[in-house]
């Protein structure tokens, strides 16, 4: 969704959001066996130092939703001086804090009215969690191995 965007000659708001789409993953994975040789030569002979072998349900399935809205005002103090305020709110269903509330306070200011301009900002900024993460929690949890 494209922000909506509103505003008068020294003040200017927008505000926006966006869902990605929600999506259900199943995963088939062969989870694999690995050996460790001490030197070369045991390399050599087949005789490996240790051998470690992933066992359990290779099958997984979940679903994630995520969404996020902005609001931002700025405003023209004077000529050369902006200021800018914002709250972003971004959440995911697989992550279970939900308090994810992003303040933005920007500036930008024109000393002299002159061709420079200083700019600076604060915010709080989240990323998300990859579908990666719940997959690999998922299959290597402990609860899947054969009983």
């Amino acid at each position: 969704m494209l922000p909506l965007s509103y505003g008068e000659d020294r003040q200017s708001c927008s505000e926006g959001g966006r869902g990605l789409d929600p999506f259900t993953r199943s995963i088939a994975r062969t989870l694999g066996a690995r050996s460790q040789f001490a030197n070369l030569a045991a390399y050599a002979a087949g005789q490996p130092e240790l051998f470690t072998k992933n066992r359990g349900n290779t099958q997984v399935s979940f679903a994630q939703n995520e969404y996020f809205s902005f609001f931002q005002d700025e405003v023209q103090v004077r000529t050369s001086l902006s200021v800018s305020l914002g709250l972003r709110y971004e959440w995911q269903s697989n992550i279970p804090d939900h308090n994810n509330f992003a303040p933005r306070l920007a500036f930008a200011y024109a000393p002299h009215r002159g061709q420079t301009v200083v700019r600076g900002g604060f915010g709080i900024f989240y990323d998300r969690q990859p579908e990666f993460m719940k997959q690999q929690a998922l299959l290597y949890d402990g609860s899947k191995a054969p009983r």
